[in-house]
């Protein structure tokens, strides 16, 4: 509640948050495993290339789609289509053969597709979207929502 009081909802509501998760063999391979690998780099650089990498799928529903795929696909797209991952139920080989297959008919399989469409919060990307880094708003400063380091160690 002491949140809603402030205008950190008006600040977030226009706002989109993609994170980036780089593991241990990623990050050995860039030669970022150890700190001091950071300090030449710029990481908004690493981070936009690596954010340009995702592929956005645009998917359109289509009632008679089921009658237009050959029999071996129809189980599959039925899978997806009621909410469920066929990446954890198909072996892998036939996962990706069915995906390279779906694709022709711009259905992606490895994109979940959730079956309660009501309380989905995820929204789908269908346009692009500059990424830029948004800042700290001027009124977030000498609040307790904003955490300063610099202040911390000038206090003692």
């Amino acid at each position: 509640a002491p949140l809603a009081l402030t205008s950190l909802p008006d600040f977030a509501n226009n706002k989109l948050r993609a994170e980036l998760t780089l593991r241990t063999k990623e990050l050995s391979k860039l030669g970022l495993n150890v700190g001091t690998g950071w300090f030449n780099i710029d990481m908004w650089e690493l981070y936009s290339e690596y954010l340009g990498r995702v592929e956005m799928s645009e998917q359109k529903e289509r009632d008679n789609l089921v009658l237009e795929l050959p029999s071996h696909l129809r189980s599959t797209y039925l899978l997806w289509k009621e909410g469920h991952s066929p990446k954890t139920i198909l072996p892998k080989r036939t996962f990706y053969r069915h995906r390279k297959d779906l694709l022709a008919f711009s259905i992606d399989i490895s994109v979940p597709n959730p079956k309660d469409k009501m309380n989905d919060n995820v929204i789908p990307l269908r346009r692009v979207i500059e990424m830029r880094p948004c800042g700290i708003p001027e009124w977030a400063f000498g609040t307790d929502l904003l955490f300063e380091p610099r202040k911390l160690s000038s206090q003692k």
